[in-house]
Formats: C-alpha cells, sequence, structure tokens
C-alpha cells in the first residue's frame, strides 16, 4: 500500500528478499525528482529518512488498517 498525503506518506509493503533499504532509497531518490520537477525546484524534499520495522501478524494488520484510514481521520477524504 502506498498512500501520498500533502505532507507525508504511507507505504506498507512485504519484504520478501531483503531490499528494503535499496528500495526505500531508490522510491525516494524518484518521488523527490518529482516533486521537485513539479514545484521547479532541487534540493532535498523528505525531512526524515523512512523508518521501518518488522512487524508480526497483529501488528501487521493494526498498521495497515491505519495506513488506510488516515486520510479520513486527517479530513482529507471522507
Amino acid at each position: 500500500e502506498i498512500l501520498v498525503m500533502s505532507n507525508h506518506i504511507h507505504i506498507y509493503f512485504t519484504d520478501l528478499h531483503g531490499t528494503r533499504p535499496a528500495a526505500m532509497a531508490l522510491l525516494n531518490a524518484l518521488l523527490a525528482r518529482q516533486v521537485n520537477a513539479l514545484k521547479a525546484d532541487s534540493g532535498t524534499v523528505f525531512d526524515t529518512y523512512w523508518s521501518g520495522e518488522k512487524l508480526d501478524d497483529d501488528a501487521g494488520l493494526t498498521t495497515a488498517v491505519y495506513v488506510l484510514a488516515n486520510p479520513v481521520a486527517d479530513h482529507i477524504v471522507e
């Protein structure tokens, strides 16, 4: 799941091959290039680097629900 909000993103995925650090670095670079192109700007787009942790099934479900419900909780969608 990828959820792009106005001031941050939520990404929830299963890292089957242990490539999360490289995948996140690539994703951040691609997103930053696109945001900078849209804004005719350059430089850092994200204030902080990603954080991630391995979740058990219960924590994973809780996190997935939070990610999907976040736009409603922030009154971005109904």
